[in-house]
């Protein structure tokens, strides 16, 4: 359903939203998800008593929020832009490469880089290449 709701997504924005700037259609996105995202914290175990005595819970909250604000933000907007410029096509093939830059996160973090990651990387790569070279 998901994979589904991708390909909607980036035809609507497309051919339907072509006049909606990057940043109002990213705006929308957050707007849209602030409703159920607030019915469910309110639903949850999520204990108001405790959260501001956390140190722990308030830094977390705070990297989620810089995570939220500036990196999905951020990439939204870029995807949108790239949508408007490109074919959907492309623009949905630019997504493989996440795994691609999450592994050179990981390794600037100190975790492994093994075979099996390269071949995974490699695949994705070819895979890109495939769909976006001319016929």
């Amino acid at each position: 359903i998901a994979s589904l709701c991708y390909g909607f997504n980036v035809n609507i924005l497309k051919y339907k939203l072509k006049r909606v700037s990057s940043i109002g259609i990213a705006i929308g996105n957050f707007l849209a998800i602030t409703p159920p995202a607030l019915i469910l914290l309110f639903l949850s175990d999520f204990s108001w008593n405790t959260f501001y005595k956390e140190e722990d819970i308030i830094t977390s909250l705070l990297f989620v929020f810089i995570l939220a604000s500036m990196g999905t933000a951020l990439a939204k907007v870029m995807f949108n832009e790239l949508v408007t410029i490109s074919s959907p096509v492309f623009s949905v093939s630019t997504t493989y490469l996440l795994p691609i830059v999450a592994i050179g996160w990981g390794m600037l973090d100190g975790e492994s880089f093994g075979i099996s990651k390269f071949l995974s990387a490699f695949i994705i790569l070819l895979g890109i290449y495939l769909i976006t070279k001319k016929k």
